[in-house]
């Protein structure tokens, strides 16, 4: 058995994947390491390693797909709401798209305003990610999302600038419709806040051993 090197650049990249995975994973991640000491050459065992790096990443993404899609009920209402929006995203950038050839100015002008225009078009798909992973940011984003498209659909009826009158009427109540379900009491039980980690080091921040008092005479 050939001893793993700390310059040894085949056994630190399966290494530092091994300990970026979630804990119940990680016995394969050293499993990989230990079959790695008994390869020579460096060609040899940084094939090993990149293989083995692979069959750790294809192992994390379907745990983080059946933790994410399975063992839980799937709401149909929730799945029907996140479909809606990855259309709503998928329609925008589309007609986007379809426009590019009547720009008439620079590219040079028009590339920023273009990437704003498909970042606010992703939007609705990117919330859409979030109510299939159960989000609460992203079903409170949905709810603030679907409110200005409510409100803005409104003022296009009002004021008659709405293209197609029936059509947006059919969209606010889809947009209140929307609103009713994700602030419903079983859906928001549905969801949860993702965790929010922060370090500032490698090392917790030490914890006083007592408590000092001061008290004035």
């Amino acid at each position: 058995m050939l001893p793993l090197q700390n310059d040894d650049l085949p056994a630190k990249l399966l290494a530092s994947l091994k300990d970026r995975i979630p804990l119940a994973l990680q016995p394969w991640g050293q499993a990989m390491l230990s079959e790695l000491t008994a390869i020579e050459g460096f060609w040899s065992r940084l094939r090993w390693s990149v293989g083995g790096a692979g069959a750790l990443m294809r192992v994390w993404l379907r745990h983080v797909f059946a933790r994410c899609f399975g063992g839980e009920e799937r709401r149909l209402d929730v799945s029907l709401i996140a479909g809606y929006h990855f259309l709503f995203s998928a329609t925008l950038i589309g007609l986007i798209t379809w426009q590019l050839p009547r720009i008439t100015e620079s590219w040079k002008n028009a590339g920023p305003a273009l990437v704003i225009c498909y970042g606010v078009a992703a939007l609705p798909a990117v919330f859409g990610l979030g109510l299939v992973l159960r989000d609460e940011g992203a079903r409170i984003g949905t709810i603030a999302l679907t409110i200005a498209h409510l409100l803005l659909n409104i003022e296009y009826v009002r004021r008659g600038m709405a293209p197609i009158p029936e059509l947006t009427t059919v969209r606010i109540a889809a947009d209140l419709l929307i609103i009713i379900l994700l602030m419903r009491r079983p859906v928001r039980r549905h969801f949860q806040m993702s965790p929010l980690a922060l370090r500032l080091g490698d090392h917790e921040p030490a914890q006083p051993e007592h408590s000092i008092t001061t008290s004035k005479d």
